[in-house]
């Protein structure tokens, strides 16, 4: 198996049958990016997408209220620096144009930068109490 381990931030789950399960492991702050976890979710998507045995990569999160609540504002708030965008976008994924089919698991809220990781994925599955929201009222999405 390879190494698609980020932090305890991050849980993955390499399935027999090709399946990556990437899970924002934040249900504390109700699955917000920070720092730590959009680097994670970058150095694991660049995996995934070079590792043969993947197939198709599952994002979702941790708990029952939030998929992702965007990002960690407590971290800007406290004089931090968030640095939430990598190379490939907000969580290493709003930007990118995988080779293999990614599906976004939403189980809940997904606000802000979780909506955006939703839409950017090819296939968003929705629980029935899946929420989307924008917190920038506006802002102009072109897709």
């Amino acid at each position: 198996m390879a190494d698609f381990h980020g932090t305890q931030e991050v849980v993955t789950d390499l399935r027999e049958d090709g399946v990556l399960i990437m899970r924002i492991n934040r249900p504390e702050k109700r699955n917000a990016i920070n720092a730590v976890t959009s680097a994670a979710m970058e150095d694991i998507m660049n995996k995934a997408e070079k590792d043969k045995r993947v197939r198709v990569i599952v994002v979702t999160g941790t708990g029952e209220k939030a998929f992702c609540a965007g990002e960690d504002l407590s971290e800007l708030s406290s004089g931090g620096e968030c640095m939430t965008v990598t190379d490939h976008g907000f969580g290493g994924i709003t930007d990118r144009l995988c080779p293999k089919p990614t599906i976004c698991a939403v189980n809940g809220v997904a606000a802000g930068g979780g909506m955006e990781i939703a839409v950017s994925c090819d296939i968003v599955v929705a629980a029935e109490h899946a929420r989307f929201g924008l917190t920038e009222p506006k802002v102009i999405c072109e897709y």
